[in-house]
């Protein structure tokens, strides 16, 4: 089994060593395999990516303001009601994050900018992503406004699972993760990555190994003792086969006598 991940590790509480000229590999489009000494990181990539990207909007939002890209072609947004009160309420957070967006007459607006590290062309699918993460999170009240909005841009930034990585994606997403404050939890909680050790993988691989072991003996008794049943059960059905015929044949013969 992997190792448990303990919610309250901080980078100094890193699992195991790990070199920093480790050669990373991708499972499935959706885990980078990370070794390590005696064992081996499992990191799940979306999960990495928004533990990385809610930290950097966290001290954005407490701190210095992200860069914003202006847009070459403004996008305009015509929302529903209930969504352009949710945007009025978020607008001068979303400032701080990076995103420009101004107003341009009733439930309208217009995206002027946005952070200079997200890819422009998709303003529009991007801010209706936001506003329905929002809403998701504005279920739990226990969260301020901005940390609903910081968690939400989280989730609708980070890369999702089915991308293929390239050597150099994956290693600076690896070292972004551990250069996090809490590497190895989502902002809800989730594992970021599981650690697999050497001496768990033995154990699990000999106790696998035992019981086929086992297995196999038991295989070999039954397989000794079936003939004898099956001899033994071959007979008996003969017998009585036998009897049957007999016991047929001679009440034919006394209903003929009788007859």
């Amino acid at each position: 089994m992997a190792e448990p991940i303990d919610p309250s590790a901080t980078r100094e509480q890193r699992p195991t060593l790990i070199s920093e000229n480790a050669e990373l590999s991708q499972l499935l489009n959706t885990y980078i395999v990370l070794p390590a000494t005696n064992a081996f990181l499992l990191i799940h990539q979306q999960s990495a990516h928004e533990r990385i990207i809610y930290e950097r909007l966290k001290n954005a939002a407490l701190g210095q303001p992200i860069a914003t890209q202006r847009s070459m072609f403004p996008v305009t947004l015509e929302l529903v009601p209930a969504d352009a009160a949710i945007l009025e309420e978020i607008m001068t957070d979303l400032g701080q994050l990076g995103y420009l967006i101004e107003p341009f007459g009733r439930n309208t607006y217009v995206v002027q900018g946005t952070p200079a590290d997200v890819e422009q062309g998709n303003e529009k699918g991007v801010i209706d992503i936001l506003l329905e993460q929002y809403k998701h999170f504005s279920n739990d009240m226990k969260f301020s406004k901005r940390e609903k909005l910081v968690r939400a841009l989280a989730r609708q930034q980070a890369i999702k699972t089915g991308l293929r990585l390239t050597e150099r994606e994956m290693r600076g997403l690896v070292n972004d993760l551990f250069a996090c404050e809490q590497p190895n939890v989502t902002p809800d909680g989730g594992p970021v990555y599981l650690e697999f050790k050497q001496e768990q993988l033995d154990k699990m691989f000999w106790e696998i190994r035992f019981h086929a072991k086992g297995f196999h003996a038991k295989t070999q008794r039954r397989k000794r003792v079936s003939p004898r049943r099956w001899r033994a059960t071959t007979q008996s059905d003969s017998l009585i086969n036998l009897r049957c015929t007999y016991a047929t044949r001679c009440v034919v013969v006394t209903r003929c006598v009788v007859a």
